[in-house]
Parts: structure tokens; sequence; C-alpha cells
């Protein structure tokens, strides 16, 4: 492995996701989002990256182990930032961001990586893998999702960047690349962030400040998620003034939606319910007993009980009474990353020598997140930003009221994988 003589510069990565229903379409455009970055002085976009043939797809054990391993990788990961204050992250995202970095990864870097992401895997599967399941979302009028991909680098001459590295990620995810002066910070910065506004539907307006002197690239991810109930709450339904308790006890008037739904969950330590959106997608709440923290419930979790949980799910009759919320949330992944067991790659010891000839590190993983849940349906979105430096019928219905801190999370029906996961401590 190649050691650096320089101080590493940093690679920065930034992912977007939002809620939406979304079908992805050809190999070059498997994400299909377009941002009007093009307009700056400081930007040029590159056309000129092609690649010949669609991805092959994975076979159906590769299909099995990536939809095991992603949610172990979902879960883990919200573990690992869940704290007393609300928190939402799209893990799904997170996941991609990275993937597209660890294409330029090597030697132990590049093994780190592969663990986590892809218990394993080799990149070719794990990009295969995640472009079969990207591309096998729905995506309807009433249930939409946008994914969309970019690679932002400095352009100068001592930057040389490994075209086969930008050709992997126009493949498998449809990137957008993206040649920028960076010593014009403030026109960069707005250029990104223009690109991540409309990828999400200007639900997160802007992912960074300016771009720092160290910073080679940005790797960005965007989804944003649009989907109305299949069941709409009613007006008469929805009731203001009603109380939500969080945990330390404060009262907090909320508007509170009532409904009936017809998928009860439940294990020893909670019940909950899936309410169903239009088409593709489900809302999962999750609300702990009494006595049982979200803190210790979420210590329990796996992404193998996640997904059982959804599975055992008995069609029954389930009265549920669920706050009208909005939430926006804000961190940096590394210290999480760090403790999943990726961690080279934040070091001067990093090796991304298929990215670029330049020592690379990856100096910031910043993820934002934004959903609001009301009457008709959801609508959400996040951003990661990883930054590189140069170096049942008949019984009595079950009870589920949402009127104290509870998990909750928006999957794909396929494969039970949650795009958005979060806990909402307080209302807001």
């Amino acid at each position: 492995m190649r050691k650096p003589t320089l101080k590493n510069k940093i690679l920065s990565l930034t992912l977007s996701a939002a809620m939406v229903s979304v079908m992805a379409l050809g190999s070059a455009a498997i994400f299909g989002t377009r941002a009007n970055a093009d307009d700056s002085a400081a930007v040029e976009k590159i056309s000129d990256v092609t690649v010949a043939s669609k991805p092959t797809a994975p076979t159906k054990a590769q299909k099995t182990a990536f939809v095991k391993n992603s949610a172990n990788f979902s879960i883990k990961l919200f573990k690992k930032v869940t704290s007393d204050s609300n928190t939402m992250i799209a893990p799904m995202s997170v996941m991609t961001a990275l993937a597209m970095t660890a294409n330029g990864a090597d030697s132990t870097t590049s093994t780190e990586m592969q663990k986590v992401l892809a218990g394993g895997a080799g990149k070719t599967t794990m990009n295969k893998e995640i472009y079969w399941w990207t591309n096998q979302l729905s995506n309807t009028k009433n249930a939409k999702i946008k994914n969309g991909n970019s690679i932002w680098y400095r352009n100068d001459s001592t930057l040389n960047v490994d075209p086969s590295f930008l050709k992997k990620n126009v493949k498998y995810y449809g990137s957008e690349i993206y040649k920028a002066d960076f010593a014009q910070s403030k026109l960069v910065a707005n250029a990104i962030n223009s690109w991540v506004s409309k990828a999400t539907d200007k639900m997160i307006p802007s992912i960074i400040d300016d771009v720092s002197s160290d910073t080679a690239m940005y790797l960005i991810n965007a989804v944003s998620f649009n989907a109305k109930w299949d069941e709409p709450y009613t007006e008469d339904n929805v009731y203001k003034g009603e109380t939500f308790t969080t945990q330390n006890g404060t009262k907090q008037k909320v508007t509170m939606m009532y409904g009936d739904e017809y998928s009860y969950i439940s294990d020893s330590k909670s019940t909950g319910f899936i309410k169903p959106y239009k088409k593709g997608y489900s809302f999962v709440a999750i609300l702990p007993n009494k006595g049982v923290t979200v803190a210790k419930y979420v210590s329990s979790m796996t992404g193998t009980s996640f997904r059982k949980l959804i599975k055992n799910a008995s069609d029954v009759k389930v009265e549920t009474r669920m706050p009208k919320f909005t939430s926006e949330y804000s961190t940096n992944m590394v210290s999480a990353l760090k403790s999943m067991g990726i961690s080279e790659a934040f070091t001067d010891n990093a090796n991304f020598t298929k990215m670029s000839n330049e020592p690379l590190c990856i100096g910031s993983v910043t993820h934002k997140t934004y959903i609001k849940v009301n009457e008709k349906g959801t609508q959400a979105g996040a951003v990661t930003a990883i930054s590189m430096n140069t170096t049942s019928v008949g019984e009595p219905p079950e009870q589920v009221y949402l009127t104290r801190p509870f998990i909750y999370a928006i999957v794909d029906n396929k494969t039970n994988l949650p795009i958005f996961i979060g806990t909402e401590m307080s209302v807001k």
C-alpha cells in the first residue's frame, strides 16, 4: 500500500435522500436527477464518461445476501446515531455514497469498506446489488421516489481522477460528473447546494457552507420521497390539542390523527402497526412497551429482528393514533462508521489509489434528513456528505396510540429494507 508523504486530501461524499417512490431506469441514468449546477462559472459538467452496457443482474443468492446484509447495516448504523433527541437517517443513502467511494479504494481500506457495506462481497457484486435494489423500487404517481448521485472534483493539474473510477460510478449509480474550480469556494458550494436542493425537492436546501482548501472531491447521493397514504386521514379524524408525553414527562399539545389499520405488529418489548402508502411502500410505527425506553428498545434491534417484525404482522384491526410531525436531523457519520469497522479510510494511511493519484482520505460524512407526516401522506429527504481530503376480525381491536416516544420507518415492501428510519422523541 502506498503511504502518502503529504497529509491526505479530504474526499467529501455528500448523500441526499428523501422520501419518494422511485423507479430507476438505464445504466447511465439510474437515478435520473438533473440539477442546475452547470450555471456556475466555476463548474463544468463532464458528459463524455460513457459505459458500453448495463450491469448484469445479481443471482438470487446474491440478492438474498444483499437484503440481509443491508438490513444489518441499516439497523447497526441507526443504533450508533440514536440519541435522546429526534433522529432520522436514510441508511441506504449512506451505503450508496460509501459504495461509490469504495470503488476508488484499494488494499485494507477497500477490504474494510466491503466488509461493512457488503458483508465482504467483491466490489462488482456490491455495485450490481445496489443497482438491482434501486431499480426494483416502485415509482408511481402517488408514491414517488427520486434518487440521484454526483461526483464533484477539484479541477487542477495535480489531481488526476482515474477514468475507470468515474465509469464504474456512472455505470452502476448514474453519477453526474462535475469538475470545479474549488478556489472559487462559494460558487462551487452554491452549485452543489443547488443540485442537492433540486434532487431533494427543496427539502434539503444545502449540505455545505463552503469548500475547504484541503478538499479534493465530493461524492453526493440524494433521495426524495413523496407518497400519499393508501387510506388518508379524514378531516373529522384529526384532533388538535391532544397530548404527547416526552420521555422526561413533558406534556406537549399536538395534532393527533386517529385511524384504523389492519396490520398489527408486536414483539416482547413493543406493539405497533403498518400503514401502507399508495403502492410499494409502508410506514412502520413501533411503540415500546411502557417501562421500555426508546433507547433500550433500539439497543435490542437487529436487521433480522426488524424485518421479522414486519414479516410477522397480523391482519387484525388496530385502532391507531399518530401525531402530525415534521423533523429535521443532521449528523456527521464518521464516529459511527469507525465503530462499525471502517477505520483506515479516515486516516492518512487510507488507500484510494483507484480513485486518484493524489493521497486521499475521507474527511467527513455529513448526513441531513427531513420528514413531514400529515393527513395526506409523507414527504422525506436525506443528504449524506462524505468529504475526502488530500489526505385480525371479530375480536376487540388492538390499540396502538403514539402518544409517547416511538420508532418509525419507511420501508420498501418488496424487501422490508428501511429507506428511512427514525425516532420521534418530541413532536414539532
